[in-house]
């Protein structure tokens, strides 16, 4: 209602369009002068015309100048507006004081523009008879004699113009005013000009142009009065109406302030709870969405008004003031917004920046200081890499960043839901952190060399497990994944990599790290810094020369549980650069060819698949993690027993574990003449059949094949100081 009435009520204050209109006016009224001014100089200039030609321009011109200084005649009378039939000179708001031209021009004027052709006698009767002039129904009153005679003798009266750096001669209209530049404000006078008297390309004024000056006296008074006006019915409106914004005030904002300053204490005291505000905002939603399906309906079947509930309920009525209620307002939208900020924040600096966020928002200070003090934690680190990303990149152009995306899905989905998260995002390769437990400050060296408690240990075996399979189910879910599967058609892929399909390699390590911010006031980082994250990524590196999916080391599978060591295999004892302690690598089996794409997405119906069903399956995906920390729960079981990872090792067979261990012994006991035998047969003894072949296939084992490759390189007989440990060659 109140901008309703502003929008109605303040406009009348406003004098808009009456001097739009006298703009117009007076500035018609000189474009007309000049084109007659123009033809009379013109006449003047053409000796083959004869003089009466020439008078009649000039008469012409001289009825023009007349009509336009009539028709803003300072000089009128009020009588004349006493008759309301009429329009006088009063009613334009603005009188002409007076009208020259620039005089800089190589043509002299000064003797030529007054009025010499028409008789003073008859300006008044010619121009000022509003039944018989010009203009039926217009009176402008009558020029005083003075004026007359100004108008009628030669234009010398000089007046200098700050806006205008030229000379300017005229005559003045009114006795008291000589030069209206000098002598009123700048806002009291308008210029005139006509159009024609500008240069189209500069903008400058051509010499020789009529100039005219209105004033504009009674038009800034009015307004000025208009707008104490105005200023008057604003301060009261807003007086009357500011009682009734209390109750609206509060319910509409501070109510909403004290509940996002609630959301701000909470992100505070815990940073990676705004992950889950979002859904604690919406289960509230829904619950006072029943409460008020529940009160509706008690109140249509019971009560006086019953009747009339019923019959607004049939007609749509009661459907429209509903739709109306769930429109958000501003302060939801703020409050939604913030959620989603905390959320971000959460997402992008992750476990690792927790501490940043927390120190920041409890400050005072509206300074944000990113310099936090690093932690030493234990952790487990997974370094995964996409093959062939570089081919991938000219292949897809713009659309890498779908296919990134739709893989980073998978890894960071399953990281999550074995204990893990996702730390930093490289391009085509992903860092994952399993955080194990904050360190004291006082310990130092290795972990193993440090007392921990049976709690630490128990955590330590738990997360070790759970890393383990949380990438074995990966490379599952990424040689399965319909969506993922599409690459394998693509003609860009297959014409350089034929039979080509998504592959990763992984690396998981185990040992202590710094925990904290990297970077500076400009970008900072929530990430790692330790020569374990670096261990990682050289295993990572590795898989490519022993032609495996994951490679683990030996710090790592020393603290899982025996089980999960039974189901990996050591392949090699390396020196990795970065690291003066012999690295056991350890391998988990597996032939993705074996697996069928599944559309794990076949049975969602997307047009049904709202917010309130995400919610539901992110429910379901929180209870699933929650069980995972349960006492009888052992994450080697969900490995080798599940349906899905079961066959990707059935060419895996005991016989084949137990010829290869023995090759690597002798291996590592310099017996390489004897490895090499047992490692021949390891080689080329796996068979395996892919998903839609007819017929099995050989497999090659390509750990087999590395260490035979090294080996023959010293001619199958070690090095006189070989100790059971050979440098990495990949990084």
């Amino acid at each position: 209602m109140l901008v309703l009435c502003m929008l109605l009520v303040v406009p009348q204050f406003q004098l808009s369009e009456n001097f739009s209109h006298r703009q117009t006016n007076a500035q018609y009224a000189m474009d007309i002068l000049d084109e007659f001014l123009k033809e009379y100089q013109t006449a003047q200039r053409d000796t083959q015309l004869s003089a009466v030609i020439r008078k009649e321009h000039k008469r012409q011109y001289e009825k023009q100048l007349l009509k336009a200084i009539y028709e803003s005649n300072p000089n009128y009378e009020e009588a004349y507006c006493d008759d309301h039939e009429i329009t006088c000179a009063d009613s334009q708001f603005a009188e002409i004081l007076f009208i020259g031209y620039l005089s800089e021009g190589g043509w002299d004027m000064r003797d030529k523009l007054h009025i010499t052709e028409l008789p003073k006698s008859s300006w008044d009767a010619d121009h000022n008879r509003y039944d018989l002039a010009f203009e039926v129904g217009f009176a402008g009153g009558d020029l005083p004699t003075t004026v007359k005679t100004r108008l009628s003798e030669e234009w010398r009266q000089e007046c200098s113009d700050d806006a205008i750096e030229k000379k300017i001669i005229g005559v003045p209209l009114r006795i008291d005013i000589l030069c209206p530049p000098r002598k009123l404000r700048f806002n009291e006078i308008d210029t005139k000009l006509a159009w024609a008297g500008f240069d189209r390309y500069t903008g400058d004024v051509r010499n020789d142009s009529l100039i005219a000056y209105y004033d504009l006296r009674r038009l800034v008074h009015f307004e000025s009065v208009m707008s104490m006006f105005q200023t008057l019915f604003v301060c009261i409106v807003l007086g009357l109406t500011a009682t009734f914004f209390n109750k609206d005030s509060k319910e509409l904002v501070l109510e909403p302030i004290e509940r996002m300053i609630a959301k701000m204490h909470r992100i505070r005291d815990n940073p990676l709870v705004a992950m889950r505000l979002g859904d604690e905002e919406f289960h509230q939603q829904q619950i006072a969405l029943k409460r008020d399906l529940e009160m509706q309906e008690v109140s249509l079947s019971t009560g006086y008004f019953s009747w009339w509930r019923k019959l607004r309920s049939r007609w749509g009525l009661e459907a429209k003031k509903k739709r109306k209620v769930q429109e958000p307002m501003e302060t939801v939208i703020l409050e939604s917004t913030l959620i989603k900020l905390g959320g971000l924040l959460a997402v992008g600096f992750g476990v690792a920046g927790a501490e940043i966020i927390g120190q920041n928002l409890s400050g005072d200070a509206a300074s944000v200081n990113a310099m936090v003090p690093g932690v030493k934690i234990e952790a487990i680190f997974g370094f995964c890499n996409i093959h062939h990303f570089s081919e991938a990149t000219e292949i897809l152009g713009d659309r890498i960043m779908i296919y990134v995306n739709q893989v980073a899905e998978v890894v960071h989905s399953l990281t999550d839901m074995f204990g893990g998260n996702a730390n930093k995002n490289i391009g085509d390769a992903f860092l994952l952190v399993w955080k194990i437990a904050t360190l004291p400050k006082d310990i130092s060296g290795e972990l193993e060399e440090n007392p921990i408690s049976r709690e630490h240990r128990l955590r330590r075996m738990r997360m070790c497990d759970m890393s383990v399979v949380a990438f074995c189910f990966t490379i599952s879910a990424i040689n399965k994944s319909a969506i993922l599967a599409e690459y394998r058609s693509h003609p860009g892929f297959l014409a350089r990599f034929p039979n080509y399909r998504v592959q990763m390699g992984f690396g998981l390590h185990l040992g202590y790290a710094i925990e904290g911010a990297i970077g500076s006031e400009f970008k900072i980082d929530a990430s790692y810094l330790s020569p374990n994250v670096n261990m990682a990524s050289r295993l990572e590196s590795a898989c490519t020369q022993y032609g495996v999916h994951l490679l683990m080391s030996h710090f790592l599978l020393d603290q899982a549980s025996g089980a999960l060591r039974d189901a990996c295999r050591q392949i090699d004892r390396v020196y990795v650069k970065g690291s003066k302690k012999p690295v056991g690598l350890y391998t988990c089996d597996f032939t993705v060819g074996v697996l069928h794409v599944q559309d794990l997405m076949s049975h969602i119906d997307h047009k049904t698949f709202t917010v309130r069903r995400k919610y539901e399956v992110r429910q379901i995906r929180e209870l699933k993690k929650h069980r995972k920390w349960a006492d009888d729960y052992e994450p080697h079981r969900e490995l080798l027993e599940d349906p899905e990872i079961m066959p990707m090792r059935e060419a895996f067979s005991k016989e084949f574990f137990q010829r290869f261990a023995m090759a690597f012994r002798n291996y590592i006991a310099g017996e390489w003449l004897v490895a090499r035998e047992m490692l021949q047969l390891t080689k080329t003894m796996l068979i395996t059949r892919d998903a839609g072949a007819k017929r099995a296939r050989l497999l090659t084992d390509m750990p087999s094949a590395t260490l035979l490759h090294f080996m023959g390189q010293h001619n199958y007989k070690a090095p006189a100081d070989w100790d059971g440990c050979r440098s990495l060659t990949s990084k």
